[in-house]
């Protein structure tokens, strides 16, 4: 992964971690180890979880609810209230009319809910009244989804304290509280809807450009929807790790491969259960396991905006702040990827 001219090439590093972690001497004289790599060593959300928190759901549906709608146009719509279960009360208000197509993005409730929710102290806020929310490739930045009882954003905010994120997301959905699979669809596919209130957490940097879910079917009719969705990154991607000192270089990632050794270490989250979104204590975890790793520099892989991996790199003496200048390179495949900023963490 790494050519002649002595750049590695994150395009096809990054491709091999999806299958498995990888590890790449950047000196001859550095030792590569095969890291150990378990869902304890990062800090992990699900053993002691609020019982508020809800974990990661099913995997959704990749495709947008509009042309899921069009391929299912031949299902009729049928409620039967008499035959039916109750839909439930809504906690949020119910448009008329009450369709999927008329609540995605809907700009009162934008108006009314998102373009007022300012960011809080320490995060900035990314995007405003979006349609949908980023789920990543897989569930391989969000957290936990969280049900709220109102457009909160400091709620979230300490739901994403909580978790040790990066971002989160304050959102409204079209929903039913009808279960699909325990009623009678040809009499109660299109139940009235309910529109909840929710709080996604995630490991990485979020970017409007990364939004990826919009809605899903349920059932073979009934259409969810996404609307006022604003979200919200952290200023800082600094955070506290036991035994460790850390100083954020904003410039970018240290270079210094010519006066100490040390490898790059990329952790794909995909593969690695400790690592949900960008995961310096997965770097931590491989120094601890060194003699002689003195510190090591983490930050998060953006190809192209988009979160891609955690970058290590593990050094035997601390790099100050003036090496840590590398911003990014382009990629074989034509994306950029960036390092930027980065924190380097001294024992």
């Amino acid at each position: 992964y790494v050519g002649d001219n002595g750049v590695v090439d994150y395009a096809a590093l990054l491709q091999d971690t999806a299958v498995t972690p990888v590890v790449v001497p950047i000196v001859p004289t550095a030792t590569a180890v095969a890291p150990d790599v378990s869902s304890s060593v990062a800090a992990s959300a699900s053993s002691d979880a609020p019982e508020t928190a809800a974990t990661q759901t099913a995997t959704p549906s990749r495709r947008g609810f509009f042309q899921e709608k069009r391929e299912k146009r031949d299902v009729e719509p049928h409620w039967d209230a008499a035959a039916c279960p109750s839909s439930g009360s809504s906690p949020g208000p119910v448009l008329t009319p009450d369709t999927a197509e008329n609540f995605k993005g809907n700009s009162w409730l934008s108006q009314v809910y998102a373009q007022n929710a300012g960011a809080p102290a320490g995060f900035s806020r990314v995007y405003v009244g979006a349609d949908g929310i980023p789920k990543g490739d897989s569930s391989s930045i969000t957290q936990a989804i969280i049900p709220l009882s109102s457009y909160d954003v400091n709620s979230c905010k300490g739901a994403c304290d909580y978790y040790n994120c990066q971002a989160f997301s304050v959102f409204m959905s079209r929903d039913t509280y009808v279960d699909m699979d325990t009623v009678d669809l040809s009499q109660c596919n299109n139940p009235p809807s309910v529109t909840t209130f929710s709080c996604a957490v995630f490991g990485s940097t979020i970017t409007k450009d990364m939004i990826n879910e919009f809605g899903q079917t349920k059932g073979d009719y009934f259409q969810t929807a996404i609307a006022a969705a604003n979200g919200y990154v952290r200023d800082d991607i600094y955070r506290d790790i036991s035994g460790y000192s850390g100083t954020t270089y904003p410039g970018g990632t240290t270079s210094n491969g010519d006066t100490a050794q040390y490898l790059l270490e990329v952790y794909n989250p995909n593969e690695n259960a400790g690592a949900i979104g960008y995961s310096p204590e997965v770097c931590a975890a491989r120094c601890d396991g060194s003699s002689n790793c003195a510190g090591f520099d983490a930050a998060e892989i953006l190809a192209d905006g988009n979160f891609a991996a955690t970058q290590c790199l593990l050094y035997t003496t601390v790099i100050g702040q003036d090496q840590g200048n590398n911003a990014g390179q382009w990629g074989t495949d034509g994306k950029w990827y960036s390092f930027q900023p980065s924190v380097f963490y001294s024992k």
